[in-house]
């Protein structure tokens, strides 16, 4: 007998909300087809803080419940993917005790524009600027721990400036420092790429369809959704009926329902968050492996962070109103970072010389009266609308720390509009290459050294491929013929590898690799041989045609001119 075939979900978007959504359906036994115009993670996913955070300044806002949440999720991956996700402890200048309690209060009240109204009024010059008061300060960190119940993290603490081991912030202009714990990602692409391999080897137990296919775009029809390739505009056969469509296109949303014939009121008005990483070694030396939080001379508050070997530096919160693929960091905004940088650091001196690159991405915030971006709430919710027959469930808000949660929730409203039970959750799962992660950095050396030696692979080849893949990097290395072959020119990543990469992680495009796969946009060794290299490569694995190397390669590096401002070597 036949099995019944499983209902079909199409999600629009391959960042880290369609990536969640697709592993959670897959898991209840649900089919999935993602599609995106572009690459997995290719929009606001891989252009953020970077951080897995509870939101301490959501407290200010009353926004408990996302605290709450957010606090969950980011024990949880803390858990289930130390691959990518680490502790940080963060340190919060203070220059006065008192300061900021009035303004607060207002928020909490909602009061936001009078709020915003008495700092403006109160706040005086950059030389004399109040931050929030060390007892507000200290009071918000107490509730944060309260909502974490997170043994394993330790608590915040008070300090002088210039106690051994913390930041070095001008003591002068902050005798405080106040100190607690998040987490960071630093590899985000990865993270997204680990969840679909997920959904995709479920998919493969479950015997449900599960495809991507980026660099297509979704038609309607009167029975059917087509998926069509931006390249040559040709569908792929046959056209799919999906139960439902999920969009997932971030801040691009209102864009896509109007694509998809749906006529609806304007859901998203996202802000421009802007970055900047730099090696600078004098700013690398002063964060003593530490981020720091703190209020801008204008009362936006920046994070300045250690990123393995260089800073990264963010954000700005800026009204956007373009596409979001347009979305470029502005001079304004690079010198605007770089003056916050010295105004935490001044025996520093950062220039626009140390900006070794700058992104930029747009939040997918909601549609809201607000008086400052800021203000903004962060919480994710599902909007539904209808195309005739068939249902469209919008994604609204949301952020790197929440994003299984709301694939969650998005699932169950998935699984009620299909009438099909839940039989199982992300809520203890781990993500690929996560589980039995070594518990300390003498064990993962020990782990390293052991698979350098089974593998035939230098300690240096193999910590690379491991910063890829974690627990899974026997499971790859033994799937690469030809090891250990030569490097990438300017990395210690082996080709065979790459090869592996291109066949098994949807790999389209030269950019592709460098932005999403491998990260090589920060690497400040990046070359044009390594660009040829992995050219040919491509043309190796079919995916590229030979009399299309140069272009692609010129393609590559004025992307990553325009958007990074990286400037590649002509050599390693």
């Amino acid at each position: 007998m036949d099995r019944p075939q499983a209902p079909l979900v199409l999600i629009l978007g391959a960042g880290i909300n369609g990536a969640a959504c697709a592993r959670e359906l897959v898991l209840n036994g649900v089919s999935v087809v993602v599609v995106d115009t572009a690459d997995i993670a290719y929009g606001a996913s891989s252009k953020s803080s970077r951080l897995i955070h509870g939101g301490l300044r959501y407290l200010e806002y009353g926004e408990f419940h996302l605290v709450r949440e957010s606090l969950e999720e980011r024990t949880r991956l803390l858990r289930q993917a130390p691959q990518f996700v680490r502790p940080l402890r963060l340190c919060i200048p203070v220059n006065n005790r008192l300061s900021g309690v009035l303004p607060t209060m207002l928020r909490f009240l909602k009061l936001e524009g009078w709020a915003d109204s008495w700092s403006k009024r109160h706040q005086g010059t950059a030389a004399n600027h109040k931050t929030r008061g060390m007892w507000l300060v200290r009071a918000g960190l107490k509730m944060y721990q309260i909502y974490a119940r997170d043994r394993t993290m330790p608590k915040y603490s008070v300090h002088n400036t210039g106690e051994e081991g913390l930041p070095r912030v001008d003591a002068k202009k902050f005798p405080w420092l106040c100190a607690y714990s998040d987490g960071q990602i630093v590899n985000t692409e990865r993270w997204i790429l680990a969840l679909f391999e997920d959904a995709r080897q479920v998919a493969e137990e479950k015997q449900l369809r599960f495809d991507i296919h980026t660099y297509h775009r979704a038609e309607i029809g009167p029975d059917h959704v087509d998926i069509v390739s931006l390249e040559n505009g040709q569908p792929i056969t046959p056209a799919i009926q999906p139960s439902l469509i999920i969009n997932a296109t971030g801040a691009g949303g209102d864009a896509t329902l109007k694509q998809l014939g749906a006529n609806t009121p304007q859901l998203f008005a996202g802000t421009k968050g802007s970055h900047i990483l730099t090696y600078n070694p004098r700013l690398k030396a002063a964060l003593h492996e530490q981020g720091v939080y703190a209020e801008a001379p204008d009362n936006r508050l920046v994070f300045v962070l250690p990123f393995d070997d260089a800073v990264l530096v963010g954000t700005t919160d800026e009204p956007f109103d373009a596409p979001p693929e347009t979305a470029n960091a502005t001079d304004d905004e690079i010198n605007y970072l770089i003056g916050a940088v010295n105004d935490l650091f001044p025996h520093v001196d950062l220039t626009r010389a140390d900006v070794s690159l700058h992104y930029s991405g747009i939040r997918p915030l909601p549609k809201s009266s607000a008086k400052s971006p800021g203000a903004v709430t962060r919480r994710h919710w599902i909007e539904e609308q209808q195309l005739g027959e068939l249902p469209v469930l919008t994604l609204i808000g949301g952020k790197l720390t929440t994003c299984r949660a709301l694939g969650e929730q998005t699932t169950d409203r998935v699984l009620k509009l299909i009438n099909q039970p839940r039989i199982a959750n992300t809520r203890d799962r781990y993500v690929p290459g996560g589980k039995n992660y070594p518990a300390n950095a003498t064990a993962l050396q020990a782990k390293i050294a052991r698979l350098a030696e089974s593998s035939g692979l230098s300690p240096d080849q193999t910590t690379a491929v491991w910063r890829l893949f974690g627990t899974q990097t026997a499971e790859v290395l033994k799937a690469c013929p030809g090891l250990p072959g030569e490097n990438l020119p300017g990395t210690h990543l082996p080709l065979p590898v790459i090869r592996w990469i291109i066949a098994h992680e949807w790999t389209s495009t030269l950019g592709d690799l460098v932005e999403r796969r491998i990260l090589l946009m920060f690497e400040p060794s990046l070359c044009r041989p390594a660009l040829e290299q992995l050219a040919t490569l491509l043309v190796e694995s079919g995916k590229l045609n030979a009399d299309a190397v140069d272009a692609a390669i010129e393609t590559t590096t004025a992307r990553l001119a325009e958007f990074y401002g990286i400037t590649i070597a002509a050599a390693g």
